[in-house]
């Protein structure tokens, strides 16, 4: 492994002019294998980070039933069958996604779309109702609310905007730890990256 980083480093000499301020850098990079791991690990774990920024950098739809339930309505005479159903859309990525629609397979007797916001109802040919909405910005979210009595609230039948069509994910309730948990989560993660090329590269 040495002497394929000397030979780049040699190489790199050759492609640009390098100050001579920095040339003993260089020197010590190239004649220590410790040096050499943290150096390539480094840049491993900032492509890694680069790659990951450009992979989320563009809108992304996701979508799940955040919460269904049925209810026998007992002291109604006679008893009546309600049922709820709650649809939670998200836009996870980092660019505003654009003209999101969310297709119902028909208008339930109820419903309604929170946080309010505009949005505007589109009816296609076979009775399917499109819920319209302009933009989603970037982790910006909305919950589609239903309740209906008798018969179970229509099906959800697509989610899509401009740029594709949205992802269902599972989700359910969990635990929201603060924000400093978060990042130092994150932190730990970009570190075991950087452990990682660094030992496999001081190794090899």
């Amino acid at each position: 492994m040495k002497a394929e980083c000397v030979s780049v480093c040699e190489d790199l000499r050759v492609i640009f002019v390098i100050p001579e301020s920095i040339q003993p850098i260089i020197d010590r990079i190239s004649n220590s294998n410790e040096i050499l791991a943290v150096f390539i690990a480094a840049i491993l774990s900032a492509l890694g980070w680069i790659g990951v920024r450009t992979y989320t950098g563009r809108s992304k739809i996701a979508w799940a039933f955040s919460h269904q339930h049925a209810f026998n309505l007992q002291n109604l005479t006679p008893p009546v069958l309600a049922y709820t159903n709650e649809i939670w859309v998200q836009n996870v990525g980092r660019v505003v996604a654009e003209e999101v629609e969310i297709i119902l397979g028909a208008k339930p007797q109820h419903y309604d779309v929170w946080p309010q916001r505009h949005f505007s109802e589109l009816f296609n040919p076979d009775g399917s109702l499109v819920i319209k909405l302009d933009h989603l910005n970037s982790r910006e979210h909305v919950t589609i609310s239903m309740f209906q009595t008798a018969t179970q609230p229509p099906m959800l039948t697509n989610v899509r905007w401009k740029g594709g069509v949205g992802k269902r994910v599972p989700m359910g309730p969990r635990q929201i730890f603060p924000r400093w948990f978060s990042l130092f989560l994150q932190c730990l993660i970009l570190l075991g990256f950087f452990s990682f090329w660094y030992f496999l590269f001081r190794f090899i």
